[in-house]
């Protein structure tokens, strides 16, 4: 249990305790108690990928209608898709240097539910961070309801807004022009704005960013309630905004999690993601940004103990393309020709997306020297 003058200082705007022994992390730093080879102000303990989420779908499943959690608790989700996306997520994961395989269509049958017994996901007004990589197909306006693009939904099936215990949406669709109480942008919408809604059990309000996803691409998106200083940050991809709120109220659901989808109070499914959705993470905390799945300055990809952009910075690693990345984590189904570099570090001189070894080894090329160097490349002053 925390002392008296550590919950004072917790309480103090700025504090954060990423190993949770009750010291500020800057204080912990700047008296050498713990390290920061980075210099970005973060302890490198809580750098090494060591994010303990609540849940964290990955959605890796190459069909079946089990999707999988690789959090501690097991919070396995459900769905009558069988099918996979075609179109895949970031192929490396930036923070855990996790190779992704798969992402998933939401859409209609394609919602997740994740039952939630022990009321793990539900927060009320306590701390939580929840993020994906998401992929909007169709974008929305501000012309109704069914413009809402749902990323996640936790309250029960069968329940009006006001027992909502979040509500995340891609597209916020006409719900901020609408909403009674809403923070942060609150003119010119376009529907395609970030937003998290909140029940109270009597009304709901709403948080929207200046955020937008305004193309078809694949795009990190997060949003963080940071109860102790009333305070919502979202993320979009590099960007991050921080918007205050007059507290409200917070429900405490016992309903699932539904992940794609929103329910309305006669339990129909409505307002669903139109699109795709990846690496679907909750955690408990304002998550600090280089722990965020988009960032590659956390993460200790070799696992020996120090965080990848100390490796790298020391020159204990190289990183041939500049990702943040050793070279020695990128390896694996990337160098064609064996030579210990990732197949983008090496010479590509007809730009066909395959090393000049691998084109000459495989016959795609010929090299009559040979010296190595595709003979096309070498006519005409091509050689590069």
């Amino acid at each position: 249990m925390l002392s008296l003058a550590a919950c004072l200082l917790a309480a103090l705007p700025g504090f954060t305790d990423c190993n949770d022994n009750g010291i500020d992390d800057a204080i912990e730093i700047a008296k050498g108690l713990a390290t920061d080879c980075q210099g970005n102000g973060y302890i490198d303990e809580c750098e090494l990928g060591g994010v303990t989420p609540i849940g964290y779908w990955r959605l890796e499943e190459p069909g079946g209608t089990t999707i999988a959690d690789s959090g501690p608790l097991g919070l396995d989700g459900t769905t009558s898709d069988t099918n996979p996306t075609a179109d895949i997520g970031p192929g490396v994961i930036p923070v855990t240097g996790a190779e992704n395989l798969l992402g998933r269509t939401i859409a209609g049958s394609g919602s997740i539910l994740v039952a939630d017994p022990a009321g793990d996901l539900s927060f009320g007004g306590e701390s939580f961070t929840i993020e994906a990589w998401v992929r909007i197909d169709q974008r929305s306006d501000t012309s109704g309801p069914n413009q809402r693009q749902t990323l996640v939904q936790k309250k029960a099936i069968a329940a009006g807004g006001a027992a909502t215990d979040y509500l995340v949406l891609a597209q916020a669709g006409d719900i901020s022009e609408n909403a009674a109480t809403n923070y942060g942008k609150n003119a010119d919408f376009s529907g395609r704005e970030l937003a998290i809604l909140f029940g109270t059990g009597s009304e709901t309000w709403l948080v929207t960013s200046n955020f937008e996803i305004r193309d078809g691409e694949w795009h990190h998106m997060s949003v963080s309630l940071d109860a102790e200083r009333n305070k919502v940050r979202f993320t979009l991809d590099d960007g991050w905004q921080l918007i205050n709120f007059d507290e409200q109220g917070h429900t405490t659901s016992g309903g699932p999690l539904l992940i794609g989808a929103h329910t309305n109070t006669n339990g129909n499914y409505n307002q669903f993601l139109r699109g795709a959705v990846d690496e679907v993470r909750i955690t408990e905390g304002v998550l600090p940004l280089e722990l965020l799945l988009d960032d590659f300055r956390g993460g200790d990809c070799d696992g020996n103990g120090v965080p990848d952009g100390c490796d790298i910075a020391d020159g204990a690693a190289v990183d041939c393309d500049g990702n943040g990345q050793p070279d020695s984590c990128q390896l694996e189904n990337n160098d064609c020709d064996g030579n210990g570099v990732p197949d983008q570090c090496d010479p590509d001189c007809n730009g066909n997306g395959i090393t000049d070894a691998c084109d000459i080894a495989l016959g795609a090329s010929d090299d009559c020297q040979p010296d190595g160097i595709p003979d096309e490349c070498q006519i005409a002053g091509n050689r590069t």
